[in-house]
């Protein structure tokens, strides 16, 4: 028998917040919600351990017999107990995500009206429904689908009176959505295949029509559409030109595009920067995080107040990239709320020793990274290399560190191979990160650190192209060059 935190009666109550933990007992109290009169008086007790249930009282068993004292424990009466509570919560979530969706009520209602044979009703409120979709600044793929079947709706419902107008204006409203619906989404589809291929080996290739999206594109003059056309018509390699006329575009033209796009539109402006980056053009640090700014400012970057870790991390690396400390740390205070709760304090933590050691502030990066065990995966692999980093840039400038920098690069490697979350090609990849390191080390350390030498190994690890922070690395080999000079 798991313990009842574990259960999914449990996870279903944990999504409720405070207000709705309230609103769920009204609901339970209500004939009309519910005619269990055994699950008032469950949720009642269970209120006791929300929002975690994992007290030590909080077992299934003595749930039971706190509810019927004197009783023997039935499994089977329990099981369906928090079945039906479960089935409960999980009507109560409908009703409230359709208390938020005026446009789902609105359908309904149509529905309804029309079952009942109230034929002017239901057409007075498609067109007042259609009416509203139309007045939006944008529209998305969703709402053009909408505006389809709405006209589609009125013109073939049985009693229409829609029909047997002349102009058909009805039926050629819904071709038009059904073209603008089908060019939109088809060309969303065509353009994640294309980024897919981009950046994942053996990626399929998909066949799509481009000559027929390009026709209805070029009827109905959609932005969407325009800008779609635009990213998958780049010729590769992408030319800085390019890139600043699509961003050009984009921008002209975001408020005239749905959420949905304009969040799209900006991560792809996000990932041809972050190329262009890779491929040495200078000022694209910069690029990079005004966009992300834009992001931010529009709240596209955060999506119903979440922040994915990879964005967060970005940000905060870009500030540090381009020396802006003091933003790397109140942008990490001021959004890390936005990450998953139980990540959140892996996040800080992360950003404020990523800030320590961009700063020059090795030592500070080590104290806040050596005792903190780190609960997100991906935190804990950039917090691991950055500890490498810092050990290695300390070493470089005192050389008693030298021990401290082995014995941790001895530690990351064996717990890298003993991994069972690192795929084997990532696992090769950190291998080749700390193997590299400690070679550069422990000529360092011998004094046999030399111009040739270290050509050398720059040419091995220029041509590894499995290496993890590769970038830092080479860094690293001609900042000792340098120091050669």
């Amino acid at each position: 028998m798991p313990d009842f935190c574990n259960t999914k009666l449990a996870k279903l109550l944990a999504l409720l917040d405070p207000k709705e933990c309230k609103l769920f007992a009204k609901w339970l109290d209500s004939p009309w919600c519910n005619n269990n009169p055994r699950l008032p008086p469950f949720y009642r007790l269970l209120l006791h351990y929300y929002p975690g249930f994992d007290q030590v009282r909080c077992q299934q068993e003595h749930l039971y017999l706190t509810l019927y004292p004197g009783q023997n424990y039935q499994s089977k009466t329990m099981r369906h107990l928090m079945s039906e509570l479960g089935k409960q919560v999980e009507r109560f979530l409908i009703q409230q995500q359709l208390q938020k969706n005026t446009l789902q009520q609105q359908l309904l209602l149509q529905e309804a009206y029309l079952e009942r044979h109230q034929t002017e009703w239901f057409e007075k409120s498609s067109q007042r429904t259609i009416a509203d979709l139309e007045a939006q600044p944008s529209r998305s793929w969703t709402d053009l689908l909408q505006l389809c079947l709405l006209n589609e709706g009125l013109y073939f419902q049985p009693d229409t009176t829609v029909r047997h107008q002349p102009e058909q204006r009805v039926l050629h409203r819904a071709n038009h959505y059904l073209d603008a619906f089908y060019a939109l989404f088809k060309y969303r589809l065509a353009f994640e295949f294309e980024e897919r291929r981009k950046i994942m080996r053996g990626a399929q290739e998909v066949e799509v029509d481009l000559p027929a999206l390009r026709r209805i594109k070029d009827r109905l003059g959609d932005p969407a559409l325009l800008i779609f056309e635009e990213h998958l018509s780049i010729e590769q390699p992408l030319a800085l030109e390019r890139y600043y006329e699509i961003k050009g575009l984009t921008l002209r033209h975001m408020e005239e595009l749905s959420r949905r796009n304009q969040r799209d539109f900006l991560y792809a402006l996000i990932n041809k920067a972050s190329r262009l980056l890779l491929k040495g053009h200078e000022g694209m640090h910069e690029e990079v995080i005004e966009l992300y700014k834009v992001g931010l400012a529009r709240e596209l970057v955060i999506s119903k107040g979440r922040m994915t870790d990879y964005t967060f991390s970005n940000i905060v690396v870009l500030n540090n990239l381009l020396q802006r400390y003091a933003e790397a740390i109140d942008f990490a205070y001021t959004y890390h709320t936005a990450l998953t709760e139980e990540y959140q304090k892996d996040g800080l933590t992360w950003a404020q020793a990523n800030t320590y050691y961009h700063s020059g502030n090795y030592q500070s990066a080590i104290d806040h990274l050596v005792d903190y065990s780190f609960s997100n995966g991906t935190y804990d692999l950039q917090g691991r290399v950055l500890l490498l980093h810092a050990y290695f840039d300390v070493f470089l400038e005192d050389r008693s560190y030298y021990s401290y920098l082995f014995d941790y690069g001895n530690a990351f490697e064996r717990f890298v191979q003993r991994s069972r979350y690192y795929s084997k090609q990532k696992k090769s990849a950190i291998t080749a990160l700390i193997r590299y390191t400690r070679k550069l080390s422990k000529l360092q350390d011998q004094y046999q650190l030399s111009e040739r030498s270290l050509d050398h190994i720059y040419e091995q690890v220029r041509s590894d192209k499995s290496i993890y922070a590769k970038a830092w690395l080479i860094k690293k080999i001609n900042n000792l060059k340098d120091g050669m000079g």
